[in-house]
């Protein structure tokens, strides 16, 4: 059947089905250029008009995937709003971002943790740090004042994962976090960032009429 008679029909339905509505909105869970799963959120809409908006979809599918893209995931949620009174498609998204929300952290050493610290010849350390999905490390070199890289002992590590576990437990899990570890002076300062993924709003705003099929 034409588009054009398509979108009428599915004005006209929706404007007899649910008259109290001014416009109702579909979800798609999309990867990529595909859709992956349809959710009506409730309304009611028959096969043949689902498969036509489905198609418009693809139609305008490459303005879409560009629009929706995200360098954390090829997941996007495509929402389609049909404005019944203006009559009308317009289809918005949502996309993962990375949110770093850094933090700072700064504690003395113990007397012994001190001592061990001093008796491996180190004055002063930083050393970074990163985790992700459950599995992270703390580099295990640093570089001294002469400007060389030196392994860190087993003993100085020990007090590195102790403090960065006591001062923020969980980082190396899910989204993960990184950051730097400073002793100096007998003080430990940690500069940490935490990395979240969250839903963000793209700039997908497009606006189907009849009169563009």
């Amino acid at each position: 059947m034409d588009k054009k008679k398509l979108f009428e029909g599915l004005m006209l339905y929706l404007k007899l089905r649910y008259k109290d509505e001014n416009d109702i909105q579909i979800r798609y869970n999309m990867v990529g250029g595909t859709i992956d799963d349809t959710d009506t959120e409730g309304y009611t809409i028959p096969s043949n008009f689902l498969g036509f908006l489905e198609s418009i979809i693809y139609d305008n599918i490459e303005k879409i995937r560009d629009e929706s893209y995200s360098e954390v995931s090829d997941y996007y949620s495509l929402y389609l709003t049909i404005d019944i009174t203006n009559k009308q498609f317009v289809f918005t998204s949502d996309c993962y971002e990375v949110v770093e929300n850094p933090s700072e952290y700064n504690v003395p050493l113990s007397e012994t943790e001190i001592k061990i610290i001093a008796d491996s010849g180190i004055n002063q350390l930083a050393v970074d740090y990163s985790g992700y999905g459950d599995s992270g490390e703390i580099e295990s070199t640093y570089i001294d004042e002469s400007g060389d890289y030196k392994d860190i002992p087993t003993r100085v590590e020990d007090i590195l994962y102790r403090v960065l576990e006591d001062a923020y437990g969980g980082w190396e899990i899910n989204d993960g976090s990184y950051g730097t570890i400073n002793i100096e002076d007998g003080e430990v300062s940690i500069e940490h960032v935490w990395k979240e993924e969250e839903l963000s709003e793209t700039l997908l705003n497009l606006v189907i009429t009849k009169d563009n099929l």
